[in-house]
């Protein structure tokens, strides 16, 4: 039997709302030539079940059941069974463009290229006005790296960039880490020469009540600092001219985390709000003269110098457009 060129990837854990939606925008790609890999890492609602029926209505569907071990161990199941020579990795909460796959696969061919990259619009609450224009970019790693860490055109997910399984191989998931596509970029970038990016939304990402990046403080908050600075690390490591753009990351992920915390009851008995406070304060020059700041948390960063009260009274007034993207 023909292996399928393109692997899909779909780690499942209590998305029974969603994952209808998510499974039909792949399966209603216009490329056809993919398998479709439901991995349900230890589901308590019917989203089990729900992968089985998925699976009865297109033979391209194969469901894989384990505990849980999260979204990086659940992508990592399914490394071990795909077929493709291609892979990509979808949330089961979100869905895509039902071209995605065929120019990101043409795009390989075109510019001979092991990774090609698209943009994605996030919906909220209320819809962002996101322009695009369809072109496309013939990055080298340092330059596909500085995209990522500004956010210009794309960012550290997995999820929208098509991948050869030769990258993948050796190369796993970090398991039980929250924020695993932020750890698992730059092993990615090292291998390659170049990643072709078309500046086209193709992924649409879905922020849900419960979703990590959506949920009140826990410890996935502290999980996103230590991520970025894992960046960092790697940055100083393999990339150096952008160390400056990795400490701007860092000092963003603190502040999300000292925004949180501070949202929390009894914040001020947590051992880690007061370190991330010291810190943030040691470093409020650098953070005041950084180009990459918007000049909203450039304030908050002398308000912080000044106190916490100071600090929670500009959070709190500004507590329905909490600043998310630095």
């Amino acid at each position: 039997m023909k292996s399928p060129i393109i692997s899909v990837i779909i780690p499942v854990y209590n998305v029974e709302a969603f994952l209808h939606r998510c499974v039909d925008s792949v399966t209603s790609q216009t490329f056809h030539d993919i398998e479709i890999l439901l991995i349900d890492d230890g589901s308590t609602d019917s989203s089990g079940q729900l992968c089985d029926a998925l699976a009865l209505t297109d033979s391209r569907i194969h469901v894989f059941h384990k505990e849980n071990g999260g979204a990086g161990d659940a992508r990592n199941t399914g490394i071990d069974h795909a077929l493709g020579e291609y892979l990509i990795f979808f949330d089961s909460d979100d869905y895509v463009d039902e071209d995605m796959l065929e120019i990101l696969y043409g795009l390989i061919l075109k510019y001979k290229t092991r990774i090609a990259a698209c943009t994605t619009t996030e919906h909220f609450k209320v819809p962002e006005n996101q322009k695009h224009d369809n072109r496309i970019y013939l990055l080298f790693p340092q330059e596909m790296l500085e995209n990522i860490m500004l956010r210009k055109m794309n960012n550290y997910s997995v999820c929208t960039k098509l991948i050869h399984r030769s990258l993948c191989e050796g190369h796993r998931f970090c398991k039980g880490k929250t924020y695993e596509d932020v750890r698992y970029i730059p092993g990615l970038l090292l291998q390659v020469e170049r990643i072709v990016l078309i500046d086209r939304p193709m992924y649409h990402y879905w922020h849900r009540l419960g979703s990590v990046c959506s949920s009140p403080f826990s410890v996935n908050d502290l999980m996103h600092v230590e991520a970025h600075q894992y960046i960092l690390d790697q940055v100083r490591e393999h990339w150096p001219a952008l160390e400056d753009i990795a400490i701007f990351r860092c000092r963003w992920s603190q502040f999300l985390l000292l925004d949180k915390m501070l949202m929390s009851p009894e914040f001020d008995n947590n051992p880690l709000f007061w370190q991330t406070v010291s810190d943030l304060r040691s470093h409020w020059k650098e953070i005041v003269t950084c180009p990459y700041f918007q000049p909203t948390r450039r304030i908050s960063a002398l308000a912080l110098k000044l106190g916490v009260p100071c600090y929670h009274l500009l959070l709190l007034l500004h507590s329905r457009s909490v600043e998310v993207n630095a």
